[in-house]
């Protein structure tokens, strides 16, 4: 359906990696985010955004070929905002509950 290689430097996108790449064409090919019915070859196991990725996209089988030496090491730091929560979390379920 689908191939593709790493793009992070050419399209200046962190999230360009090859398994995103080859999902978003797929996703085209497909008129459809979900892949139910499809696997994935992949030459190094996929790091965690990918991962997350391939599952969101119901991936049915993720093959790769070596093991990953390293996994990203810089991890941000996630702040909640606890002054917004309350009213964050009111408009984000009234606008899921207009679209359900």
């Amino acid at each position: 359906i689908a191939r593709a290689s790493n793009r992070q430097l050419r399209d200046s996108d962190p999230s360009a990696h090859a398994e995103i790449v080859a999902l978003r064409e797929a996703g085209k090919v497909l008129r459809n985010y979900r892949l139910d019915d499809c696997d994935i070859y992949v030459t190094v196991e996929p790091c965690l955004m990918c991962r997350e990725a391939l599952k969101r996209a119901r991936i049915r089988s993720v093959y790769y070929a070596a093991p990953a030496a390293r996994e990203a090491t810089h991890i941000p730091e996630y702040i909640e905002e606890s002054s917004f929560s309350g009213a964050a979390g009111k408009l984000i379920r009234e606008f899921f509950s207009g679209k359900r």
